[in-house]
């Protein structure tokens, strides 16, 4: 699933044979039209109410992952880190019968937490993300990003699996 503004890099077939087929829903890095990585692999430490649509942060993580949600790329996923992850609308790709069974859902358009919902609730369905790092798309234009959008630093790393080991 894509906008029409995303375009697959020459490798991106390659990097799917490399990767191989374990994954029910993943993302591959996404790389803004000035180079710079875009909530490609990306933890969303924020509580949500879809009704009013509010992100308020977690209340039991660091601050510091306020400003700093990139993983690095091979950061291995597991249901208890999936809970704080999401994949953007932009761009994932999805099999065929986990996107059949698990619709987006129709009422929260762009820019209205659809993504959010949809990965919260693959996640409560023990669907977790994976991250292919072999495979890139990239911008036919720039995208502005947010303030988050900052790789996280190995000790804050260990402070978030350790966090998720623990609640």
């Amino acid at each position: 699933m894509l906008h029409d503004y995303v375009i697959l890099q020459d490798n991106w077939y390659e990097g799917f044979l490399k990767y191989g087929n374990n994954f029910d829903w993943c993302v591959t890095k996404i790389i803004n039209i000035d180079g710079m990585r875009f909530r490609d692999y990306t933890l969303f430490p924020y509580e949500v109410d879809y009704l009013n649509i509010d992100y308020a942060p977690g209340k039991n993580i660091d601050k510091y992952f306020n400003y700093n949600c990139l993983l690095p790329y091979d950061f291995e996923n597991n249901i208890k880190t999936n809970k704080y992850m999401y994949i953007s609308g932009t761009y994932y790709v999805v099999k065929k019968n986990i996107a059949q069974r698990f619709m987006l859902d129709e009422n929260l358009v762009h820019g209205r937490g659809e993504d959010v919902e949809y990965s919260k609730r693959l996640h409560e369905n023990g669907i977790i993300i994976k991250c292919n790092p072999f495979s890139s798309v990239t911008f036919l234009k720039h995208k502005v990003s947010m303030l988050w959008e900052k790789v996280i630093e190995p000790d804050y790393l260990n402070k978030f699996i350790t966090y998720c080991n623990n609640n």
